[in-house]
């Protein structure tokens, strides 16, 4: 992965995670996994976005992590400041990417809550996402609201191919 701003965000609130982990008992397994995405320089930023998404929801899942003193006690402090990174980060991946090309590579569709994403792999073929407009909830509040990505589909030699066939795709929904 190429340093960009919008990596270095991501870096910047995975690291103030794991300083957060390093305080904390029996949180050792996170520490490591999220250590390990700061350090992965050579992932594609979508790619890096994927492995963050992964980390959320269901058991078990970053959502559920609760810091503990050293003697064992509850961190309360810690752990609200660790859950609001966490929703942090999850929003900056959730956003759409700061890619140049943005404009041109967003097919809108019939239906304003999805549209047609013309993706760029790392082996430089162009694949085509679908993106939902999602707003999560909880008792009128909203807690988290954005874009999220279908998996890509279809291999494209350019991104002039992949786009006519997403503009195709987006008059026949």
């Amino acid at each position: 992965m190429k340093p960009t701003e919008e990596s270095d965000e991501f870096v910047v609130t995975l690291n103030q995670m794991v300083d957060l982990l390093a305080k904390s008992k029996h949180t050792k397994i996170w520490e490591k996994k999220l250590r390990s995405l700061t350090a992965k320089t050579t992932l594609h930023i979508d790619d890096l976005r994927a492995q963050i998404k992964q980390m959320y929801g269901g058991m078990g899942s970053i959502n559920d992590i609760y810091l503990q003193l050293p003697n064992g006690d509850p961190d309360y402090e810690s752990t609200v400041q660790f859950s609001q990174l966490a929703t942090e980060l999850y929003r900056l991946v959730s956003r759409p990417s700061q890619n140049p090309d943005d404009d041109e590579a967003i097919v809108p569709m019939k239906e304003q809550s999805r549209r047609l994403v013309i993706v760029e792999r790392p082996d430089g073929i162009f694949s085509i996402a679908e993106e939902y407009y999602y707003i999560f909830e909880d008792s009128g509040e909203v807690i988290s609201e954005g874009w999220d990505q279908l998996p890509a589909e279809g291999l494209f030699e350019t991104f002039v191919l992949a786009r006519q066939e997403a503009l195709t795709i987006a008059r026949s929904r």
